[in-house]
């Protein structure tokens, strides 16, 4: 495989003419070899690429400057909610599997790219709800409780920070080792792709027929964002999303978004492709995403 490749583009009059957030400076097509992918994490320098599959089975990582291929994991539900160590140097992955009684359990991995080794955090179990990795250290809620997982022997102690998860629809948090319910839109919303903001304030989401949404850790209403989905923190007032349209069936339409909490919105892609699952790495700025047809890209930016 070749070096990645940039394509320069020109933003059209009505993306020009939208509140800019950012300076789109390339958009470079990551060649993957492959029509059935997605991006499941890109490592904080933007230096690789973690893909899976459309339905998230296994991770295999890209460098992007070698085009170099090496597997992470071929499980089942390894690309669902992927999570990188602030080092990029630790994958914490999921893995499915239907036991003796035909139920689906999931258990929680981490897998070191450096020594190649692997080890398991939570054992499998029906009530794995959400996962959060702080600095080098892995905090998954099980049956509404919290354990910690340090992923190297040099972790230094994380100041606890709140985790979110998913219970049937409702958004939890737990903190302090007390799990609650947050449900900032009432409790027959049905939530999805929660996360905390970088400084452990807020909380990014998605609630059904409302969009993208952002509140504190009371549940307090800070921004609505719009009808964007898979919502991801850029920094702490700056969130990318997916702006897609479907006719029930297929996709017809989808472009990345960007905006921030003070109402400004840009749209980072055209319409000459459908666009979907942004993934940022901030410190790098930079944001990777996939189309249906299984086409990588990366998008270069300032701010």
């Amino acid at each position: 495989m070749g070096k990645i490749f940039g394509i320069l583009i020109a933003l059209s009059a009505m993306l020009s003419a939208q509140a800019q957030v950012v300076t789109v400076n390339a958009i470079e097509q990551i060649p993957v070899g492959s029509s059935d992918v997605k991006v499941a994490a890109l490592s904080p320098e933007a230096d690789f690429v973690l893909l899976t599959s459309g339905q998230n089975v296994g991770l295999t990582k890209i460098d992007l400057a070698t085009g170099k291929l090496a597997v992470v994991s071929t499980n089942a539900g390894a690309g669902y909610n992927t999570h990188l160590s602030d080092d990029g140097t630790t994958v914490i992955y999921r893995s499915k599997e239907v036991d003796a009684n035909h139920l689906t359990r999931t258990s929680l991995h981490s897998y070191n790219l450096l020594t190649g080794k692997s080890e398991q955090i939570v054992a499998p179990t029906r009530d794995l709800q959400g996962v959060e990795v702080v600095g080098a250290t892995a905090v998954a809620v099980t049956a509404g409780k919290a354990q910690r997982k340090a992923l190297s022997r040099t972790a230094v102690a994380d100041a606890e920070r709140a985790v979110l998860s998913i219970d049937n629809r409702h958004l939890m948090i737990t903190v302090g080792g007390v799990t609650r319910r947050l449900d900032p839109d009432g409790a027959t919303t049905s939530y999805l792709w929660p996360s905390l903001s970088p400084d452990g304030t807020k909380v990014l989401y998605y609630a059904a027929s409302l969009g993208a949404r952002v509140c504190d850790l009371e549940g307090r209403h800070i921004a609505a964002i719009g009808q964007y989905r898979a919502p991801k923190w850029v920094d702490d007032e700056t969130i990318v999303a997916m702006n897609d349209k479907d006719d029930g069936e297929f996709y017809t339409s989808s472009s990345i978004v960007i905006a921030t909490l003070d109402g400004r919105l840009q749209t980072l892609t055209d319409d000459t492709q459908i666009a979907m699952f942004p993934v940022p790495a901030a410190r790098a700025q930079a944001i990777a995403y996939s189309t249906p047809e299984g086409e990588v890209y990366l998008i270069r930016y300032t701010k």
